[in-house]
């Protein structure tokens, strides 16, 4: 997290019991069954936190009312959850489940320097951090879905972070009202990951993939998509269809307008097949991209370019 710019911030394993009215969460939200200290300081650390964001959201407040609005902070630390069926019978009663979770947020923009113009730390930003944050710890196959996960976030930039069928964490927007609650002058966006559950789905060890002797072959695919159809769908359908031979996908098109009608976008992919024990004929390579574009036509009903 640190080599993507971010900032590491420490803060206290209490709060105040207002944090989560700060930050939305309805009465029955399970969030909101803290463990409460017997000899609390003060109120403001009254009970133990059961997730990482609404502090995020206080530094980020003070940095503002300090006149610092670029932020890119996170925080690696432990929750208190309350207990489940799943974890009851194998931890004393009454006790809450100390999870170690990591959790960011950024904010503004990230300025320009030598290793590239200045840019927005936006959504997709923050995706790109999560994405390096989990390669770096030797998580594949992970997939953002759109999910509500509540008040506290946009309903439309929000997604669950999966990995066959189970929920690592969340990446989403702010919702406006609690950029004003918090006295945040932009967007701002935050992740949290549930670090155990993480680490626990990470590879034993990297292998080596000797690098082919034969050349690669090149297509594009243009594609026109509903706007309620998710890229990562299309990205995986591409992927399923292509196999043997297809080694990489990379979008590098996205438009919107005429002659492309309204609830649609076109999107433009590049395909590299690549095999490691021959040279790929036209023949062979015209046939897999064939099917990856029937393929899409059945699975999907997407029409092409």
């Amino acid at each position: 997290l640190v080599a993507c710019g971010l900032s590491e911030v420490v803060t206290f394993s209490m709060v105040s019991p207002r944090v989560f009215d700060r930050i939305g969460l309805p009465a029955v939200d399970p969030l909101r069954q803290t463990i409460s200290l017997a000899n609390p300081l003060n109120e403001e650390q009254s009970c133990l936190r059961t997730t990482l964001i609404p502090n995020l959201l206080e530094v980020a407040s003070r940095n503002v009312n300090r006149r610092v609005t670029e932020l890119a902070i996170f925080e690696l630390g432990n929750v208190f959850l309350p207990q489940n069926e799943a974890n009851l019978a194998v931890r004393n009663e009454g006790l809450p489940d100390e999870r170690l979770y990591v959790a960011g947020l950024t904010m503004g923009d990230f300025p320009r320097s030598w290793q590239g113009p200045a840019g927005t730390q936006d959504f997709y930003f923050l995706k790109g951090v999560v994405e390096a944050l989990l390669e770096g710890l030797g998580v594949k196959d992970h997939h953002f879905l759109p999910a509500n996960l509540g008040p506290t976030f946009h309903p439309g930039r929000s997604a669950e972070i999966k990995q066959d069928g189970e929920v690592l964490g969340l990446l989403a927007e702010l919702h406006p009202d609690i950029l004003e609650e918090y006295g945040l002058p932009q967007r701002a966006c935050v992740f949290q990951l549930d670090l155990e559950r993480v680490l626990a789905l990470r590879l034993p060890g990297k292998r080596y993939t000797p690098i082919t002797r034969y050349p690669a072959v090149q297509r594009d695919l243009a594609v026109i998509i509903p706007d309620d159809l998710p890229a990562a769908t299309v990205l995986a359908r591409i992927q399923e269809a292509g196999q043997p031979l297809l080694k990489q996908v990379t979008l590098f098109d996205l438009y919107r307008g005429e002659p492309i009608p309204p609830g649609y976008r076109s999107m433009a992919y590049s395909l590299v097949y690549q095999t490691g024990d021959r040279t790929l004929t036209d023949e062979e390579v015209n046939k897999q991209h064939q099917q990856v574009r029937d393929f899409l036509v059945t699975e999907l009903g997407i029409q092409l370019r």
